[in-house]
């Protein structure tokens, strides 16, 4: 097997709560070796393409960050990097570190503080708690504890090394601090539910900002060892394609690696917000990435008393800070532990934004990060500032005006497959949209007083709800409409635009556009008035017709209830049979490469090996063609015939390829003046003939095995003779010459 290295860059400080550098003990140095893992960016498909085609081996396509994990050589490296479909290549999986730190010993201090200080009950007094939000952890794993039954998934990125007992890939987790995990603690800040049970504390109870998010665990490393950005690469992937709200990275690094930043502006792109940790190395070091980067929240740790932390790290690109000092939350085994690290401070946000995003459910990522920049307490210098950012993050004081539901919504115009709402919008100016949804699911938003349900299933009952939308996001608690769908008794619409593209003489290509009508299911196909086929595509290719003859052929329609429509017909004519004459074919031999002759002009000449096409070519106005080859074996059966565009074949013509390869040259043993007996090997069947001069001392046929006996008269010494190999196409060999030896 070809030695595998990812050229590791080892990085000591990062974002988790515990200042601990998973790199140390594994790091390497940059080294030749046979091949190279990378990340590959593409540009486009046909980029795409060109890495699957070119590397080693692919490894992951990661579609919605549009990178490609593989495995690849030197050269294919530098072939890669030149091509202009290629957006970059990275062959850095960087180490990125925790940001917690050790917190000795157990401050006076109540379990709730931290949220008192971002004014997290305010939320909970008017029944928001993170309801239907999807949160990603991209941390060491969560562990399976009572306080956190709200882990909708667990999925693991983390690859097993051979040379542990560990299954690093399993979804436990190690990290953290004297082994107190490291994700289930991030996790549990964010969402531990409400009146949980506490191993060892029966007093206590430790509750999540949001204690009602969906927590979605993305475990990228085992906390035995450093996780890489590959496998935070990858957990991004996973995020946006599985359409997270938020997601949360409580660690970093000091590199900016294109891989990470790449798959950071996807999600982006996508609607996801961003939290991450900006580091514990200090208030004059700069904040880590990805926290770094502009998409992304980057969050900084303050103590009770609102002070910058001496741990945590500050920078231009700081949005905002959160508690991350003592932070009470539960650690691997469902203890309550006290946390410190900007590892922390993040989840503190991560929970604020989960509460925002059920009060304005409809406000976009931009419009709710702005949001919570604008309710941050300032705090430091007036402004943002290095340190804090905008500020203290924020949930705002409860909303005193009431959006008040609609008056009166009524459905009408109902059918098998469509229903219509009607509804008067109300007279305030902070009414913004309304928003329509069927059995809970949102359909759309509108600000027109009416609105037309398509696709409905025929005879079924549904729930329609109308949520007046404000200004702000936030929408009134929402108005049920019943409705059942009428009972499917009408046809769908028919076809349109329904063509012949092609008519032969026992075949014809038809096509069509099929209904957009809601119930359209099929279509079926009819030969005078005989139903030959059922479809979903809007093209068929009906065959087994006869030459000349008048057809009708016709298209019905067909919906999920059986009902058919009356259909939409053509007339077709097929063409009359014509007599094509075989193609006149010259010689193939085992040396051909092209195969050329004269057949009827404008025709097809075709050429088969059994029942493979191996070739073909247009007979041209001047009745000749020729179509390039694959050298054939001598004496292989090929054959040969000429269609039209109408149908028309001609008989088929049977070639026997030419052998005109002559055949090695004879091996021989040793001869001598005392020899009347020569053996040695040739091709089978091919006869040997010893020559001295122009005369013939000897003649005999190889056998099948291709070894061969001659038996001669002795020799002179020191004479020479040559031997010469005939195949049955009589192709001679070139010859070998001997010396007769005493």
């Amino acid at each position: 097997m070809k030695k595998k290295l990812w050229k590791n860059i080892s990085i000591s400080c990062l974002a988790l709560t515990a200042l601990w550098t998973l790199s140390d003990n594994h790091q390497s140095a940059y080294a030749e070796e046979d091949t190279i893992n990378a990340l590959i960016s593409y540009k486009n498909e046909e980029g795409k393409q060109k890495v699957l085609g070119d590397v080693e081996d692919v490894n992951e396509v990661l579609h919605n960050v549009e990178m490609v994990e593989v495995t690849l050589t030197e050269q294919q490296l530098s072939e890669l990097k030149k091509d202009p479909n290629i957006e970059f290549v990275d062959t850095k999986e960087a180490p990125m570190t925790l940001a917690d730190l050790d917190t000795p010993v157990q401050p006076l201090l109540v379990p709730t503080w931290n949220l008192s200080l971002i004014n997290t009950p305010v939320a909970w007094d008017s029944g928001i708690f993170g309801n239907k939000v999807k949160v990603a952890i991209i941390d060491t794993g969560i562990n399976l504890i009572d306080d956190l039954p709200n882990v909708a998934r667990r999925v693991s990125f983390v690859r097993d090394l051979p040379e542990t007992t560990i299954k690093e890939s399993d979804n436990v987790d190690r990290g953290g601090i004297r082994n107190n995990g490291h994700g289930t603690s991030v996790a549990a800040v964010i969402g531990a539910r409400v009146g949980g049970y506490l191993k060892d504390q029966k007093t206590s109870d430790v509750i999540g900002v949001a204690p009602n998010v969906q927590l979605y665990s993305l475990k990228y490393a085992d906390g035995t060892t450093s996780g890489t950005t590959t496998e935070i690469v990858k957990s991004i992937d996973w995020a946006i394609a599985n359409k997270m709200d938020i997601i949360n990275i409580s660690s970093g690094l000091y590199i900016d690696v294109p891989a990470l930043r790449n798959a950071i502006q996807k999600a982006y792109n996508a609607g996801i917000l961003i939290v991450a940790s900006a580091g514990n190395d200090g208030n004059d070091r700069n904040v880590t990435y990805p926290a770094r980067y502009s998409q992304v929240i980057a969050v900084s740790s303050v103590s009770a008393k609102q002070k910058i932390s001496s741990f945590s790290n500050t920078g231009s690109s700081m949005n905002l800070t959160a508690p991350g000092e003592a932070v009470p939350t539960i650690n691997k085994d469902g203890k309550l532990i006290y946390a410190s690290g900007t590892s922390y401070a993040a989840p503190h946000v991560t929970g604020i934004l989960a509460l925002l995003k059920q009060q304005y459910p409809f406000l976009s990522a931009k419009e709710l990060r702005a949001k919570l920049d604008e309710q941050a307490i300032d705090l430091g210098i007036t402004g943002i500032d290095n340190l804090y950012g905008h500020g203290l993050v924020q949930y705002p004081q409860a909303e005193d005006s009431v959006i008040e539901d609609l008056v009166d919504p009524q459905i009408e115009k109902v059918t098998d497959h469509t229903a219509t709402v009607s509804f008067s919008l109300p007279n305030d100016t902070n009414v913004k949209k309304v928003a329509i949804f069927l059995d809970d699911k949102l359909v759309t938003t509108t600000t027109s007083n009416k609105y037309t349900m398509k696709k409905l299933q025929a005879s079924k009952d549904y729930k329609i709800t109308l949520k007046v939308v404000s200004r702000d996001g936030r929408s009134s608690n929402g108005t049920d409409l019943q409705l059942h769908t009428l009972k499917d008794i009408s046809p769908p619409a028919e076809v349109t635009k329904l063509i012949a593209s092609s008519i032969k003489i026992n075949a014809a290509t038809i096509n069509w556009r099929k209904p957009s009508s809601e119930d359209f299911k099929q279509s079926k196909i009819y030969v005078n008035n005989k139903k030959v086929a059922t479809t979903k595509e809007s093209t068929y290719t009906i065959r087994n017709l006869n030459p000349s003859q008048t057809y009708k052929i016709e298209v019905k329609t067909e919906d999920e209830s059986k009902n058919i429509s009356k259909g939409v017909a053509i007339i077709i004519q097929t063409p009359l049979k014509k007599v094509l004459h075989s193609p006149s074919v010259k010689k193939v031999s085992d040396r051909s490469i092209n195969v050329s002759g004269t057949a009827e002009a404008n025709t097809t000449f075709l050429i088969y090996k059994g029942n493979k096409k191996i070739a073909q070519a247009t007979v041209q106005s001047n009745g000749s063609y020729i179509a390039a080859i694959k050298k054939q074996e001598a004496n292989s059966q090929l054959t040969v015939y000429i269609t039209d565009k109408q149908g028309n074949s001609s008989p088929v013509k049977r070639l026997t390829v030419i052998d005109k390869t002559a055949p090695a040259k004879p091996k021989v043993n040793k001869v001598t003046s005392h020899s009347t007996i020569i053996t040695g090997t040739a091709e089978p069947f091919s006869i040997i003939e010893m020559k001295k001069g122009k005369t013939i001392l000897a003649k005999t046929e190889v056998k099948s095995s291709g070894k061969f006996t001659l038996k001669i008269k002795k020799l002179k010494r020191n004479s020479t003779v040559s031997f010469y190999a005939i195949d049955q196409a009589h192709n001679r060999s070139k010859s070998t010459l001997v010396n007769v030896q005493s």
